[in-house]
C-alpha cells in the first residue's frame, strides 16, 4: 500500500503527495535533500560529543541509508552498499585487513563467522553495525570519547572515536547528494536517488 499523500516527506510542510507531483527529477533530489537535513543530520548532531553509543549507531544507520540511496547493489549482498559508502568516509576502511592483524582477531574471536571479514569496512559491518543495532555492545572494535583517539588499530581490535566517525561521514553525504542534485542524467549517484525515490514513492 502506498504512503498516503497527506503524510509529512520532510520540513516545511512537504508532503509525499507534493513530492509525487514534482515531475522534475533535480527538484525531487532537493526535496530528498532537505528531508535527509532535517530528519536524520539535523536530529542526530544533536547527539555529538554527548552520546557515543547513540552517535555511533546513527552513523552506522547514516551510511546504510546514504548506500541505499546512492549505491545500485551490485552483488545482491546486504552489506554491499554500507562497504561502498564507509570506503569513502575513511581510506583505512576500504583497504583489506593486514595478516598480523587478521592473525590476532581471529585468535580473539574463533567462534564467529569471520572468514566474510576481508576489509577494515566489513569488520565494521558485521562487528560494529550489526551487534551495536541487534544487541547495544560491539565486538572487535571499541569505543572512545578521547578527543586524541580517532581510529587506532590494536591487537587484533580497533579503537574508534564515535564523534570523530560520525564528522568523517557527514561530507561523504555533502558530497553525493551534491553530486546527485548537479550531475548529468547518467551520473549514478543521481539515477540511483532517483530510483531510491520512486521506490518510496509508489
Amino acid at each position: 500500500m502506498a504512503i498516503p499523500d497527506e503524510t509529512y516527506f520532510g520540513p516545511e510542510g512537504i508532503t509525499f503527495g507534493e513530492v509525487r507531483n514534482t515531475s522534475e527529477q533535480t527538484d525531487r533530489i532537493k526535496l530528498l535533500k532537505k528531508r535527509l537535513d532535517s530528519f536524520f543530520f539535523e536530529q542526530v548532531a544533536v547527539l555529538n560529543n554527548k552520546s557515543p553509543f547513540p552517535m555511533t549507531i546513527m552513523t552506522c544507520i547514516g551510511i546504510e541509508t546514504m548506500g541505499q540511496i546512492f549505491i545500485a547493489n551490485e552483488n545482491g549482498t546486504q552489506s554491499f552498499q554500507f562497504i561502498q559508502i564507509i570506503s569513502k568516509v575513511h581510506q583505512k576502511f576500504g583497504r583489506k585487513i593486514g595478516k598480523n592483524f587478521e592473525q590476532k582477531f581471529r585468535a580473539m574471536w574463533p567462534y564467529k563467522d569471520s572468514d566474510v571479514i576481508e576489509t577494515y569496512g566489513d569488520l565494521l559491518y558485521s562487528y560494529l553495525r550489526n551487534t551495536m543495532i541487534h544487541g547495544y555492545y560491539a565486538l572487535g572494535i571499541y569505543l572512545s570519547d578521547d578527543k586524541a583517539v580517532t581510529l587506532e588499530e590494536k591487537d587484533g581490535y580497533l579503537v574508534l572515536n564515535p564523534y570523530w566517525f560520525w564528522e568523517k561521514f557527514t561530507p561523504v553525504y555533502d558530497s553525493l547528494i551534491m553530486e546527485a542534485i548537479e550531475g548529468q542524467e547518467n551520473n549514478s549517484y543521481r539515477i540511483n536517488s532517483i530510483k531510491y525515490l520512486e521506490k518510496m514513492l509508489r
